[in-house]
């Protein structure tokens, strides 16, 4: 299964040097930790999991794109420590989605401070989870993240 995210991984690593490059400051890191909060309350905001009182219908794309940049960041950060891809093993965890998310914010936080290379790995493999949760396969978000990716570079 992780197989099929090394090409992503590969990939971000490609957006991560031009970043770098562009625009690597003394607060880079810090602020990317902040990025890294703020994407999974958009993600959280666009899969409606917690508005219980709205009939709206989730835009399954929108959650796709959303969940995308959540993962793209966590590689951000893998490359970041030099954590190699293939020491990761994902493994479905049957949880509800509003437990899944306060985990990978209770994660991102501790890693925010900590920088742990087993913290980021346990955030990764949530937030797959969480499509999972949402329907979607591997095959499908390794998609949403090869397009954010390329839509990401030709931007900059």
């Amino acid at each position: 299964m992780i197989e099929k995210y090394s090409v992503i991984y590969d990939d971000n690593k490609k957006l991560d040097k031009v970043f770098i490059e562009k625009y690597y400051h003394d607060d880079f890191v810090k602020k990317n930790k902040l990025e890294l909060l703020v994407e999974i309350g958009e993600l959280a905001n666009e899969t409606r999991c917690f508005k219980y009182w709205s009939k709206k219908d989730i835009d399954h794309e929108l959650v796709g794109y959303e969940l995308a940049d959540t993962i793209i960041m966590t590689l951000c950060f893998f490359n970041y420590l030099n954590i190699d891809l293939k020491i990761v093993r994902i493994d479905k965890i049957d949880r509800n989605i509003i437990d899944l998310f306060f985990e990978v914010y209770e994660l991102a936080t501790k890693f925010s401070q900590t920088e742990d290379n087993e913290t980021i790995i346990k955030l990764f493999v949530l937030l797959i989870n969480i499509g999972y949760y949402l329907g979607f396969t591997d095959d499908e978000i390794v998609e949403f993240c090869h397009n954010k990716i390329k839509k990401d570079l030709e931007r900059i």
